[in-house]
């Protein structure tokens, strides 16, 4: 493996609280301000994979620290609707069961990004830059009341989302990324469908096993604040008296 991105992604581990507290002393460059648009959608013992169907409006509001060229670190609260039915059975079991959901999730994460390329340097003419990012938080669920006759679990749930995407500084002030996100999740309940005890004999409800997942993905817009320093302290730094 790299031993640049290995040495990057160490000290960013190690001083990634620090850099959040103490950012007001670095260069105000490094602070970007931003929102996305997109859609997300749902997997899980309904369904799999994609489905055109399925897939809800969402949208993002995060802020993003340059640590340097290479690692950024990002918080981000991300809501959106997550939607999903047995209209299109997976299995006989789905067929027997013809269950539905439809929720609102809202998110709240903090993630480590991994950027390939360094756009940021004047001396380098490649301005965009794919890259990978994976990260902590939490969500919480809105919406119906369950309506397949499941048990109880708790609305505010731990996530990781992970997953790449590619950013493209349009000019010193503004960046526009596209974004694939995937959140791997700890419950599989958010489609209110997993192991029914007592529904009938040898019949099973839903996997247990296999968690559900939700994701997001759309496009991102990004504002850089850039600082003007005092005259005086210009002048001081360069030997004036």
């Amino acid at each position: 493996m790299n031993k640049y991105f290995l040495k990057n992604f160490a000290i960013t581990l190690l001083l990634g609280l620090s850099s959040f507290l103490f950012a007001g002393h670095t260069i105000a460059q490094h602070h970007e301000f931003g929102l996305g648009l997109g859609a997300m959608n749902y997997a899980g013992d309904l369904q799999r994979g994609y489905h055109f169907e399925s897939i809800r409006p969402g949208g993002q509001l995060f802020y993003r620290y340059n640590y340097n060229p290479i690692i950024s670190l990002r918080g981000a609260l991300t809501v959106g609707g997550v939607t999903g039915s047995d209209d299109k059975p997976i299995d006989p079991f789905a067929q027997e069961r013809m269950a539905s959901f439809g929720i609102t999730v809202m998110e709240i994460a903090a993630d480590f990004e991994y950027n390939f390329l360094d756009i940021k340097s004047g001396k380098n003419l490649n301005k965009w830059t794919p890259y990978l990012f994976m990260g902590f938080g939490a969500f919480v669920i809105f919406g119906d009341e369950p309506v397949n006759g499941q048990g109880e679990y708790s609305n505010f749930q731990p996530v990781i989302p992970f997953g790449t995407g590619i950013k493209i500084e349009l000019n010193p002030y503004f960046n526009l990324g596209f974004e694939v996100g995937l959140r791997k999740l700890f419950t599989d309940w958010i489609d209110d469908v997993s192991e029914a005890p007592n529904r009938a004999k040898n019949y099973q409800y839903g996997n247990k096993f296999d968690k559900d997942w939700y994701n997001f993905f759309g496009i991102t817009l990004s504002y850089t604040i850039y600082a003007v320093d005092c005259p005086y302290n210009f002048y001081h730094t360069q030997g004036g008296k």
